[in-house]
């Protein structure tokens, strides 16, 4: 009894983190596929090539979340889930890291750097680093779940 429990606190504590993440990232790509747009209007190739590299960045990271999170709350007892959102979530937090360094974009000369950060790196980088908490809890309590 007192597993279950724990399982649903834990779940919850995940839910409440990665609902703001999952939204904050698709309005992120939102914008950034508008500005993308407003840049072509503008005949600025360059930075609507930014644009568009971050806006399918963050659709594919708001779609991942999503996914692996519905997968890893129906089927508690797969591994892959977990690790998905363990892994994915480091490699999320270090790619915002090397942004102040540089992140090339595939197939072009084009480099991203960003030093700016505004409300939204802020919370989805909250939320990233305490999400990862109950799932890796609950990655080691599978077996009991």
């Amino acid at each position: 009894m007192k597993t279950s429990s724990q399982v649903i606190i834990l779940s919850l504590i995940f839910i409440i983190c990665v609902a703001p993440t999952i939204y904050i990232y698709f309005e992120h790509a939102s914008i950034e596929k508008d500005a993308y747009y407003e840049s072509l209007s503008k005949a600025n190739e360059y930075k609507a090539t930014k644009q568009l590299g971050e806006a399918i960045l963050f659709f594919g990271i708001a779609f991942g979340y999503l996914l692996t999170s519905i997968a890893m709350l129906l089927r508690p007892n797969n591994e892959i889930p977990y690790l998905i959102i363990l892994v994915g979530t480091v490699a999320i937090i270090i790619v915002y890291y090397m942004r102040i360094y540089g992140i090339p974009i595939p197939f072009t000369d084009i480099i991203i750097r960003d030093i700016t950060t505004d409300w939204r790196d802020v919370v989805t980088k909250i939320c990233q680093q305490i999400l990862v908490i109950p799932v890796a809890i609950l990655f080691a309590m599978r077996k009991q779940i």
